[in-house]
């Protein structure tokens, strides 16, 4: 027995003096509101909706008459066990709760966690858990689809655990980018851990990478050190070189003084390639975000830079003493601010010193067809803002576009993995890697998807079947007893996917090795 067999046979015998039709559909009503009919987040209010009875009082008095005013804890003795199940962690993620009452066999395939904690507060049985959203709020039947995952926490631990979160979300903003690994010294860091980890993974404004076990990670629109370089650098450049854009950052961050390691190259790159605050075409950076005015060293610094490129630093210092300056100023002004390129291929006397976005480093033809296209699409997905919209039904706001960028104009294309030609409507926008992994730059970057077929292309790499590494068409995760399915695999392994499709970030095809589980 489970729960819905032990509170059905329990209706069943409660259920008796009705007509057939009464009796049924109070059964079911009163199964619907304790989570056993489809709906995730049961209330009264919708209880009475679903099954047009009139008003939420109504249902409340349905309940309390045919079940919570004679029904013990005894009657359905296996909803104690789901709460000692729930016990035996601090927290869950909600996903891995319903899986364990799945596998003990607790509940069907059909049920709502919401839906037995109506259950356990109407028999009595004490628990103390909540069911809260990735910004540590109670979720409410509106709220729950709004992220892809919610957490099942003790009500007694929220302070606790909004206090180490709240630390966790101070830290990117003096370091630019931090590591979760900071808060070690933090008395609760321990207890939580994979609690704070999760929850910024799935907060919609954070930006994250994994490296081994360190997750790097910050908020967009948070205090942050590298927006407030930039709100600096592009007050008087309009686009900067990545790579170039990253070494003078992190050139920059070594002139403050800080417990914790400031991030290094790689990783201030990865973040301007793929964060909401940036716009990359052709690995050549533009900030999205307001300018702010420069003082008044920095002004003269970037004067004199725009007149005087690619310089050795005794002339710059000669010339801003000769405007007031002091030397400690000019120091700093000079060997470590975002605004100034420092050249160390050479001994540091012989350094050059240029403006990080000089025109001579910006110089390029004019854009190719193509690049002013991703330029348009690529504008048209960052005003849609937030990704998925949720109403009745959670939508991908961006997949229409997407599906323009990809098929706009065309009755046939290639499938990325098989390469035959197909019909467009044979193709899917399929994500180089899973949507779920991505981060919201990453799903407006027209970039993330390539046509992939429904004839198994688009199963098999779904599904992780098959990989692509360095541009070729990989086996992957094992099939097993798929006989046809494994020829198609073996097929298509050592195909080389088109230039057209590799375009965008190498972390769009991730290995397997990489891969979350």
């Amino acid at each position: 027995m489970n729960i819905e067999n032990e509170l059905i046979a329990f209706l069943d015998g409660q259920i008796r003096s009705h007509s057939a039709i009464d009796r049924d559909r109070n059964i079911e009503m009163i199964a619907y509101f304790y989570g056993f009919r489809g709906s995730s987040w049961p209330t009264l209010d919708e209880t009475a909706e679903h099954y047009g009875v009139g008003t939420r009082e109504r249902v409340r008095q349905i309940v309390k008459k045919y079940f919570v005013g004679s029904v013990t804890a005894t009657d359905i003795p296996s909803i104690g066990a789901v709460r000692h199940l729930i016990e035996r962690k601090k927290y869950w993620l909600h996903s891995d709760l319903d899986e364990s009452i799945e596998e003990l066999r607790l509940a069907g395939d059909n049920f709502s966690i919401q839906g037995l904690f109506n259950l356990m507060n109407d028999l009595k049985i004490s628990h103390g858990y909540e069911i809260y959203t990735p910004d540590l709020k109670k979720a409410t039947r509106w709220s729950v689809h709004k992220f892809d995952e919610n957490f099942i926490l003790r009500r007694s631990d929220i302070p606790k655990v909004k206090a180490l979160l709240g630390k966790a979300k101070r830290l990117p903003g003096r370091c630019g980018i931090a590591r979760l690994d900071y808060l070690e010294s933090e008395k609760e860091y321990t207890a939580y851990r994979t609690l704070i980890e999760n929850l910024i993974k799935l907060s919609p404004t954070a930006w994250i990478r994994q490296d081994n076990d360190v997750l790097w990670y910050l908020f967009e629109g948070g205090d942050n050190t590298l927006i407030n370089y930039s709100e600096k650098v592009f007050s008087v450049i309009e686009k900067c070189e990545t790579e170039r854009l990253a070494e003078t950052y992190r050139n920059a961050l070594d002139a403050r003084t800080y417990k914790h390691d400031y991030p290094p190259v790689g990783l201030i790159i990865d973040y301007l390639r793929t964060s909401m605050s940036f716009e990359n075409i052709d690995d050549v950076v533009s900030f999205t975000g307001k300018p702010t005015t420069l003082n008044d060293i920095e002004s003269d610094v970037v004067q004199y830079l725009k007149s005087n490129d690619d310089t050795a630093y005794p002339e710059i210092r000669k010339h801003l003493l000769s405007l007031g300056h002091k030397a400690p100023n000019i120091d700093k002004s000079v060997f470590r601010s975002p605004l100034v390129y420092v050249d160390r291929s050479m001994e540091h006397r012989q350094r050059r010193y240029s403006l990080v976005g000089s025109p001579v480093n910006l110089a390029r033809k004019s854009k190719a067809q193509e690049d002013d296209r991703y330029g348009e699409f690529l504008a048209r997905l960052r005003k849609l803002g937030r990704t998925d919209e949720v109403g009745q039904q959670r939508t991908r706001k961006e997949q229409n576009i997407l599906q323009q960028w990809l098929f706009d104009g065309k009755t046939q294309e290639r499938c990325a993995i098989c390469n035959n030609k197909y019909a467009v409507r044979a193709l899917v926008a399929a994500h180089k890697k899973k949507r779920s992994e991505c981060n919201e730059a990453e799903r407006l970057d027209p970039y993330i998807v390539m046509p992939v077929c429904v004839f198994g292309c688009d199963f098999l790499y779904e599904n992780r079947h098959i990989v692509i590494e360095d541009g070729i068409v990989k086996e992957g995760l094992p099939l097993h007893y798929a006989d046809i399915e494994n020829e198609y695999i073996k097929k298509n392994v050592g195909k080389r996917v088109s230039e057209e499709w590799l375009k965008g970030q190498k972390s769009y095809f991730p290995t397997l090795d990489s891969m979350p589980p």
